[in-house]
């Protein structure tokens, strides 16, 4: 996608997600908004300024931005995902930079790090870079494109991130001038997760105090659960953040959980009150009993922890299902919707293709592909229009066409 287009549908966004410093969502366009000031206020494209000022000066020769899909890049690795038994590459056509398309290796990764540790490039950018941000008065780990936090009681600047089968995770530890970095392209999260268990290995003489272990580790291996046990668990959830609905069942003797619109995954019983999925590296821990059911959790996914909560059984009518079927635009994304039924099952497409399934939460809100769709209507309980919450876009609004 040329960065004209996306100028273009950034022009018509109605509304921000909220009113700046009041609140934090992390966001890719806006690193992209940066990239472009530097391009306009140097006259020089962002892969050419940071070549010049950051990458020759430090001996990066491996590190460039990749603006242009037709560039060859020497030692290029390709990203790869798993389905089943098969193995696919993941390829786009996106020319955006800024938010993240950096090539690089490890080797100059070490000499990024090194001149931020060493203060060689700029006092200045070093400083800013860990100065964290404030967010409704207070203060935020998030500074200057790193976040600030501690491993295990140890200080760490870090900053990781995902893109098709990649994924990258790099940490600093300043008391004591180690940096670990771990690349993947296997559509895992390992490259990321595997960065703080390399950091503890290599740090560990200064971690005095013992971290709490995680339920999983204290408990019989050998645990099973009960239909009983896991009947209190079995229903539907809502994470808190980015609304995906998780569905957790049995099938044929299996534990399962399935989000809406993705292929179900084996559960394995690590407690009364808690399942993972170690191949994604995805744990739920359930609490708050109530009337024979849990209510209420965490979800874990390498070291992300994200609430969630019980949704009570909801089943639409024929005609809240009527009422919701028809064609929907949005003028912001200059994008059109349909719902429909399929097998039984309410679909939603964009522009005609890419077909996913739509769960009910309840009469007024759906999910889909894990953004929560909340259902508006007139004075006369007709469906005008739908609010799209995207986890980092919010209130993306759709209008029906055909009332």
């Amino acid at each position: 996608m040329p960065r004209e287009d996306v100028f273009d549908l950034l022009s018509k966004q109605r509304e921000l997600n909220f009113k700046p410093g009041t609140s934090f969502n992390y966001c890719n366009t806006g690193y992209f908004l940066l990239s472009q000031i530097v391009e306009r206020v140097s006259g020089k494209t962002l892969n050419e300024y940071a070549t010049e000022k950051i990458f020759t000066p430090l001996g990066m020769s491996s590190t460039q931005f990749d603006d242009n899909n037709t560039t060859l890049i020497r030692g290029r690795a390709n990203s790869y995902r798993k389905a089943g038994d098969e193995w696919f590459a993941l390829m786009s056509s996106l020319e955006l930079v800024g938010d993240g398309a950096l090539h690089t290796t490890t080797a100059d990764m070490s000499k990024w790090h090194l001149a931020l540790a060493g203060n060689t490039l700029s006092k200045t950018l070093t400083t800013k870079l860990q100065t964290k941000s404030t967010v409704a008065g207070k203060e935020f780990p998030y500074a200057g494109g790193l976040f600030i936090d501690k491993l295990s009681g140890l200080d760490r600047v870090q900053h990781g991130g995902d893109w098709l089968g990649f994924n990258a995770m790099a940490s600093w530890f300043p008391d004591h001038k180690v940096s670990v970095f771990t690349f993947g392209n296997d559509g895992t999260q390992n490259g990321k997760s595997f960065n703080a268990e390399a950091a503890k290995l290599v740090l560990a003489e200064f971690i005095t105090k013992e971290e709490p272990k995680a339920e999983e580790e204290t408990v019989d291996e050998g645990f099973e659960m009960t239909d009983a046990q896991f009947k209190k668990l079995e229903g539907r959830y809502k994470l808190k953040l980015g609304g995906l609905v998780i569905k957790v069942f049995k099938d044929k003797g299996k534990f399962m959980a399935q989000a809406t619109g993705q292929p179900s995954f084996e559960l394995a019983a690590v407690s009364e009150t808690s399942v993972k999925h170690s191949e994604a590296d995805i744990t739920m821990d359930f609490k708050s009993e109530k009337e024979g059911s849990f209510t209420e959790g965490t979800l874990t996914q390498n070291g992300m922890k994200i609430p969630f909560e019980r949704l009570p059984a909801f089943e639409p009518t024929k005609e809240q299902i009527d009422a919701l079927l028809g064609h929907y635009y949005s003028a912001e994304l200059e994008l059109t919707t349909e719902f429909y039924l399929e097998d039984g099952k309410l679909m939603a497409d964009r522009n005609g293709k890419n077909g996913s399934e739509v769960a009910w939460i309840d009469e007024n809100q759906l999910s889909s592909s894990g953004m929560t769709l909340d259902v508006k209507r007139d004075e006369k309980g007709r469906i005008t229009h739908i609010l799209v919450q995207a986890g980092r876009a919010l209130n993306l609004r759709f209008d029906r066409l055909d009332i």
